[in-house]
């Protein structure tokens, strides 16, 4: 019963999952795979980027600010916030300008296949986006999870309000214009998370300056292994259109956007018992951690299961009702990646689970193992099997580094019964 409160985060997950559903589905409708295949491209470059810009300081400031106040050290948590959004602030703008300069100059959007103006347009993303995911982990570590996953889906609330507006004008957006749109949002959400965790901030004592170097060196494995989740969608997308089309490239987007019902439902469930996790390996009782992932994961499997085999069973039928005909042709590939989230969901947050324990380094072995699959797969698959090939290698890389992942996690901590609770000590 300890988890029954998350059902209140999945509830607004539940909200915010339908609206970024529905700006696929709305986007699709409206301006056809092309223009979906672009904005995605632009939108999941801009998203990596920011990812490198947090260099995973984000968790590390979840995994810190949680600890800090669940000891009462409210000056230490100030310390931290303030060390890690200052960074995190000075590598947004430097990618930002980075990556506008190498548009404007020609070998991004020639290598990218991309209109140099929808790249442009996400280069301002990126400090957005990074600002989005601080604010976020900011409120998680404060004890509000609740909070932390309303703001996280107010950004994608605006968007489908926006094309709904645009939907019942008769008018299309371009490429650039949808880009704009989604960060725009973002922005907004940034704003009003500022503002809400600011306020929880208020009462905390003035800050204590840590030590920065462990705290941003704790960080980059964090870092990288987002980074190559990111990485691999933004590589199979960028393959496609180099193998194809944006046309294909939007259709391959929309089947992921299938998957993300199931990852979200991942994320949401991880999410909710990251600071739990923090506080137990805190009180060295890695037992109450598994407790925790068990119950999460019973959860994950109940709500996502349902999904996963609609995905596989019927996959054509699926994308057709969703985005229309001229989607059903990811449909193999959405098959062989629902594949994978059936791993990624028996596994449950077992990514959560390891780097609140500060075994980051550990999970990016984990993480390396499976972009050496994904890339393996991909180079030998897309060029014979096109979208089927992408598929294969997406799904075959996110079992791989879940399968690893819970095999790490039981062997440095046992399997969380009494008899292996000291297994993490």
């Amino acid at each position: 019963m300890a988890l029954s409160p998350a059902l209140g985060a999945y509830a607004i997950k539940a909200v915010n999952a339908a609206a970024s559903f529905g700006c696929t589905v709305l986007l699709a409708r409206m301006a056809g795979a092309a223009t979906v295949g672009q904005y995605a491209l632009a939108v999941a470059t801009a998203v990596l980027l920011a990812v490198v810009a947090v260099r995973g300081l984000d968790q590390i400031m979840l995994r810190q600010v949680a600890g800090d106040l669940a000891s009462e050290n409210s000056a230490a948590a100030r310390g931290v916030v303030r060390l890690v959004l200052r960074t995190v602030a000075i590598g947004a703008l430097v990618l930002s300008v980075v990556f506008a300069g190498l548009v404007a100059l020609g070998p991004a959007a020639d290598w990218l296949a991309a209109a140099p103006t929808v790249l442009l347009v996400a280069s301002l993303g990126i400090a957005t986006h990074a600002g989005l995911r601080m604010v976020i982990a900011l409120l998680r570590g404060q004890g509000r999870p609740l909070a932390g996953q309303a703001v996280e889906g107010l950004g994608s609330v605006l968007l489908i309000a926006a094309f709904a507006a645009l939907w019942l004008a008769g008018r299309a957006p371009t490429a650039a214009e949808a880009v704009a749109l989604f960060f725009g949002c973002q922005l907004v959400t940034v704003l009003a998370g500022t503002a809400i965790a600011a306020r929880g901030a208020r009462q905390w004592q003035p800050a204590t300056p840590p030590e920065a170097a462990p705290l941003l060196a704790a960080g980059l494995p964090i870092m990288a292994m987002m980074a190559i989740q990111l990485f691999a969608d933004w590589l199979l997308m960028a393959l496609i259109g180099q193998a194809a089309d944006a046309a294909e490239v939007g259709a391959f987007r929309v089947a992921v956007q299938i998957l993300t019902v199931i990852t979200t439902i991942v994320i949401t469930g991880e999410s909710y018992v990251l600071p739990r996790f923090a506080a137990d390996f805190r009180a060295q009782r890695p037992d109450l951690a598994w407790a925790r992932h068990r119950r999460a994961t019973l959860l994950m499997v109940a709500l996502a299961g349902p999904v996963v085999a609609v995905a596989l069973l019927a996959p054509g039928w699926l994308l057709g009702l969703a985005f229309g005909p001229a989607f059903v042709v990811a449909a193999p590939a959405l098959a062989a990646m629902a594949a994978g989230q059936a791993v990624n969901i028996i596994a449950g947050p077992i990514g959560g689970f390891l780097t609140m324990a500060g075994r980051e380094r550990a999970l990016l072995g984990c993480g390396v193992l499976a972009l050496a699959v994904l890339v393996a797969l991909s180079v030998v698959l897309i060029p014979t099997l096109g979208l089927l090939g992408a598929g294969i290698a997406h799904g075959a890389s996110v079992a791989v580094r879940n399968i690893a992942a819970w095999l790490l996690a039981r062997r440095l901590f046992g399997s969380g019964l009494p008899s292996d609770a000291a297994g993490g000590k």
